[in-house]
Order: structure tokens, then C-alpha cells, then sequence
């Protein structure tokens, strides 16, 4: 398991290099091919921000979509940031990778309501 965002990189590119191979696309990423952003993870594990519910609210009204509270929304409230600082180029293709986690917004249904 990766534990900063170094250790995170190298899992990615290993795990997609090996899936790459699995399914003979023959296309191989680097380090330089993969960004990871750990400035969005708040106060702790499993501790939603106010820029996390705000996502995980945007994201279901806007495309039905349910993001938890521990991952997927803090990664949507950091992508949502960047987007807005223009930190991608209109060329730039970005993948957004959702992992699950649903059962974790009924531990947050107060504040996602709202």
C-alpha cells in the first residue's frame, strides 16, 4: 500500500504496466505519464472536507454519480481545485478513477444532505 504520493506513482505505473501487459495494448507508462496529488487529503483518513461533501453533492446533482467521503470525493474536490487554478491544458487527457466506497456516505448523510 502505497503511503505518500512517491510510493503511490510507482504502485500506479506497476499496476498499469501489468495490466497493459495482461491485455497485450503494448503501452507502457513512466513516472513522467503519472501525476499524484496528495495535497487534498485534509485532516486524516475517513475524515471528510467541506470541499469533499461539496464535490460528492455537485457530482451526484450534476452527473448521478455517488462518491464516498474517504477517497473518490476528496479526489473529485481536488480535481474540481485544480481545474479551477487551470493547473490542465485543454489537450490534457484526465482520467478519473472511482473505487468505490459507497457504504462510507451513510456515515456522512447530514452533512451531504444538506
Amino acid at each position: 500500500m502505497a503511503h505518500n504520493a512517491k510510493d503511490a506513482v510507482a504502485t500506479t505505473i506497476e499496476r498499469a504496466n501489468a495490466t497493459s501487459e495482461y491485455l497485450g495494448l503494448n503501452t507502457l507508462l513512466e513516472e513522467d505519464n503519472v501525476e499524484v496529488n496528495d495535497e487534498y487529503i485534509g485532516e486524516g483518513y475517513g475524515i471528510p472536507t467541506k470541499e469533499d461533501i461539496d464535490a460528492i453533492r455537485l457530482v451526484a446533482q450534476t452527473e448521478g454519480i455517488f462518491l464516498d467521503p474517504v477517497y473518490s470525493g476528496k479526489a473529485m474536490a481536488g480535481l474540481i481545485d485544480l481545474i479551477k487554478k487551470e493547473r490542465f491544458k485543454s489537450i490534457d487527457t484526465i482520467v478519473f478513477i472511482h473505487t468505490g466506497g459507497i457504504p462510507a456516505l451513510f456515515a456522512c448523510d447530514k452533512e451531504i444532505a444538506k
